[in-house]
């Protein structure tokens, strides 16, 4: 077996200014044109990133939420209108719209309560995302 010759020193690899320097260490300072298209360039990249985070149309959950809040707010115009009806009601007429509304609210509860569900699972979930990456 012939034993491996050591590999000579390089001279230049180490001065400042040399070819395959690494990048910033001994380097010429960088003129005013490049400093100022490489802000403009991190300014159009921050503008981009800014404007691709926000949301570009309707959610799934936020469409949910707003079709919640119209059946609420409707309820509430139901509740309001049978308040201000009431006096001028028969007690037939008083118990069928009381039950009307009464199912109404349970159907309302039942609704917020899955939308709640689903809107803490989804929070589960990109919290375990974001964890994961």
């Amino acid at each position: 077996m012939t034993p491996i010759p050591p590999i000579p020193p390089v001279e230049g690899a180490t001065a400042p200014g040399a070819a395959g320097a690494a990048a910033g260490a001994g380097a010429a300072p960088a003129s005013p044109e490049l400093r100022a298209q490489f802000a403009a360039l991190m300014q159009r990249h921050e503008a981009e990133a800014a404007a691709e985070s926000g949301s570009k149309g309707p959610t799934a959950l936020g469409g949910m939420i707003d079709r919640q809040q119209a059946e609420l707010n409707e309820l509430q115009t139901d509740m309001t209108d049978f308040i201000q009806h009431m006096p001028g009601m028969d007690p037939m007429e008083r118990t069928a719209t009381t039950m009307t509304l009464m199912e109404k609210v349970s159907e309302m509860h039942v609704k917020m309560s899955l939308t709640t569900g689903v809107t803490k699972a989804s929070t589960k979930s990109l919290q375990s995302l974001l964890k994961n990456e």
